[in-house]
């Protein structure tokens, strides 16, 4: 009879875990990337309505397309491996995902959790993959032969995936010892920043007699990008560095969840604005 149970349970266990990856990777997971085709399909075709449609967009393009493919076959394989080898972990999320109110904890999931060869390098593979893909997109952008509308028409932060990216870390010893000289800096840093948004095309002739070897072309598009993702209400109103406490806790929790990091980290723990001078955001900007 206690065999019987073990069975019963072991089978209770897949289910629960096959429901988990349905609902939570693969229902997800499958809608962005249908997003995904359907904004390359409207891109292409305004590609070819604009006559900037040619050989070498073509090859970027299917380029992209392959590179999307073989990252999404190889997150498979890596999934069903895991479903596979340590159902009991998805078995743990879903359940932790059901119960309510104050009984809802992590503690199941604490209890199963995955350990395998190459677990350390997982989330340096997501990365690799994410940049691989962003990078090829930024380059076919960037080398004209692909519109911009085709490169980064994926509306990222309308999908889920509202991140904050760029950062300034310190040290916890930093932080204690030596908090006025780091309140200095990121003062000066902001407001250098505040003065790039302000007269970009002085501060690339600035930043080309440091650095000689830039090519304009490319480093000025690229920058005009990243100053249009600055140009937010939280900036407007807060200053710029500002970070808020809503899209913080979101970008923690997609990283805890989907990065397979080995230790569960604290929302509260990872940021402050202790230490921020409020620095203004251009006219220009607002």
């Amino acid at each position: 009879m206690p065999k019987l149970v073990t069975v019963q349970r072991l089978e209770l266990e897949l289910e629960k875990a096959q429901e988990y990856v349905k609902t939570h990777i693969l229902f997800p997971a499958g809608l962005l990337g249908l997003i995904c085709v359907i904004s390359s399909a409207a891109a292409l075709i305004y590609q070819f309505v604009t006559e900037t449609y040619g050989v070498r967009a073509f090859e970027e393009t299917t380029g992209l397309l392959a590179g999307g493919a073989l990252l999404g076959w190889g997150q498979t394989r890596y999934h069903r491996y895991l479903l596979r080898e340590f159902p009991g972990y998805f078995a743990a999320r879903m359940r932790a995902f059901e119960r309510k109110g104050p009984k809802k904890s992590r503690k199941d999931v604490a209890a199963a959790q995955l350990d395998h060869p190459g677990r350390s390098l997982v989330p340096f593979s997501y990365a690799l993959g994410a940049g691989m893909l962003l990078g090829l997109s930024a380059l076919s952008l960037f080398s004209g032969h692909v519109d911009k509308v085709a490169a980064v028409m994926m509306p990222w932060a309308e999908h889920g995936f509202d991140m904050y990216s760029m950062s300034i870390i310190a040290s916890e010893k930093t932080m204690k010892e030596r908090g006025p000289v780091l309140k200095a800096f990121l003062e000066a840093s902001y407001l250098g920043w505040r003065d790039v948004m302000s007269d970009p095309k002085s501060a690339l002739e600035i930043f080309k007699k440091r650095v000689p070897e830039i090519d304009l072309s490319i480093i000025e598009p690229n920058m005009m990008m990243g100053l249009d993702l600055m140009k937010t209400d939280r900036y407007a109103k807060n200053g710029i560095g500002w970070m808020e406490e809503k899209k913080m806790c979101e970008s923690v929790d997609l990283v805890n969840t989907y990065m397979g990091v080995p230790t569960k980290v604290e929302c509260k723990t990872v940021y402050t604005n202790e230490f921020l001078t409020k620095v203004e955001l251009p006219r220009s900007a607002r």
